[in-house]
């Protein structure tokens, strides 16, 4: 059994696949039984097999092809490349009855060995679902405090990939068991918005945030989103490094305790039908935003472009409408949601850097132990570097798989560079005092210019 987990590695590859499926002999009953078995067995084990989503070879071998996605429905795009078997159905991502895990299409099968396959399903799916339930109910046992974490990244992709195998093994090692987190992956609690309410309702203790919702924990970080503030990640890792503690304090002010400071990504725009290659291209497009706020408000009018304000959970849905033409974000989002079937243009203008942020409330941080405390904050610590760099090599595997997939690059030639910044530029002082504080800005300023000239200094000593 194969299994292609990493949207970045397989994102092309299962269409590949999924294509050599369909030149294949149609599949047998052996294959649906077989198959069902398979799901039965992973579901319990949180494995994620989604029961519409099977695509199965022929014996012996059992190929099952996972392709997370946000939205419910294929498109007719992906449909092209699917095999037979997979029905055009809502995805049910939770199994909450041994019902709905063994539920098989009765229609598919004529042979009396089906009442057979069903008994041996649901004994081995009991039994597995038994065990599980007894492992859980240990890991209970050893953790001595719970706590309920949710991001909107889905589970095996990007952010929450590097959670899992780099932050979640540091903090489990920290605590020495003693302190779980539930996640809940892939906006199942809604999005940014839903979880700093939730929070301040006491009902989630903590959250992987994107740009936005950082903002809202903490508006003094909407200064780092300011458009064409940095320019690279050097002065992205300066910054960080001379003013988490600032950001630190400051969100405690706000009820959050800041565990780690992490990278959305410097957002790129994409577009269906026409290219941003000069500053009037923008007048053609109409954005799908979630940012909602004074900062991208003004920059989506300097550019004389025209947004669209929605949910975060919204925006797939919305450009699959073509209510909106054009998104500017991260190039894993636009992965993880297969919005990359429906873009053609992309313009890594670097327009703005968008935090990340694992938060947690002050109620729920101090109801750790302190000799876990400081354990915790020295593992994340640690790890933070180690998470930013594989973050950045999995965006830099998206853009790259995206362009594979038939995505252009759209270069934007340095004058019309000059004409952007120029045109944005007054947004850094018109938002000051209002959006966060004019110190602030300076300070990131004043770090910023500080990489520079070392930059140019060292620059100028290697051509000497």
């Amino acid at each position: 059994m194969t299994w292609q987990n990493d949207l970045f590695d397989n994102g092309e590859q299962a269409l590949i696949r999924a294509e050599q499926l369909r030149t294949k002999s149609p599949k047998t009953l052996w294959h649906r039984i077989f198959g069902q078995l398979l799901e039965g067995l992973l579901i319990p084990l949180n494995l994620d097999v989604y029961t519409d989503l099977p695509v199965m070879a022929f014996p012996p071998e059992a190929d099952i092809v996972i392709i997370r996605r946000k939205e419910a429905i294929w498109t007719s795009e992906q449909r092209k490349y699917l095999p037979d078997g997979i029905e055009d159905k809502e995805m049910r991502p939770h199994f909450r009855t041994l019902g709905t895990i063994i539920a098989i299409k009765k229609h598919i099968f004529y042979q009396n060995i089906v009442e057979v396959a069903m008994q041996w399903i649901k004994t081995i799916a009991c039994t597995i679902i038994l065990l599980s339930m007894i492992l859980c109910s240990q890991a209970v046992a050893k953790s001595k405090y719970r706590l309920k974490f949710a991001t909107m990244a889905p589970k095996s992709i990007g952010w929450s990939l590097r959670i899992r195998n780099i932050f979640m093994p540091a903090f489990e090692k920290a605590t020495d068991g003693k302190v779980s987190i539930k996640w809940y992956w892939g906006g199942l609690k809604g999005d940014d918005n839903d979880y700093i309410r939730l929070m301040n309702d006491g009902k989630l203790d903590g959250a992987a945030l994107a740009g936005h919702g950082v903002t809202i924990a903490c508006p003094e970080m909407s200064a780092l989103g300011l458009p064409f503030l940095f320019r690279n990640f050097d002065e992205v890792d300066y910054v960080r490094k001379q003013m988490l503690e600032k950001f630190s304090l400051l969100a405690e002010q706000h009820g959050y305790k800041l565990l780690f400071w992490g990278d959305q990504d410097f957002d790129q725009i994409y577009t269906i039908q026409d290219p941003i290659q000069t500053v009037n291209d923008f007048k053609n497009v109409t954005f799908a935003g979630f940012y909602d706020t004074p900062i991208e408000l003004l920059l989506i009018q300097r550019l004389g472009t025209k947004h669209l304000p929605l949910k975060t959970l919204d925006i797939s849905s919305t450009i699959r409408q073509r209510k909106a033409n054009a998104y500017i974000g991260p190039a894993l989002w636009v992965v993880g949601c297969q919005l990359y079937t429906l873009f053609r243009y992309i313009t890594p203008l670097k327009i703005r850097y968008s935090p990340a942020a694992l938060i947690m409330t002050q109620k729920a941080w101090h109801k750790i132990p302190k000799k876990y405390q400081s354990k915790i904050n020295q593992a994340l610590n640690e790890n933070g570097r180690l998470f930013c760099e594989k973050a950045r090599i999995d965006t830099s595997r998206a853009l790259v798989a995206m362009e594979k997939y038939g995505l252009k690059l759209i270069q934007v030639s340095p004058e019309t560079q000059t004409a952007m910044k120029t045109l944005c530029k007054p947004i850094w002082y018109e938002t000051a005092d209002k959006s966060f504080p004019q110190s602030i800005l300076d300070d990131v300023q004043e770090h910023i210019q500080a990489v520079r000239n070392h930059q140019q200094s060292t620059a100028s000593s290697h051509q000497k």
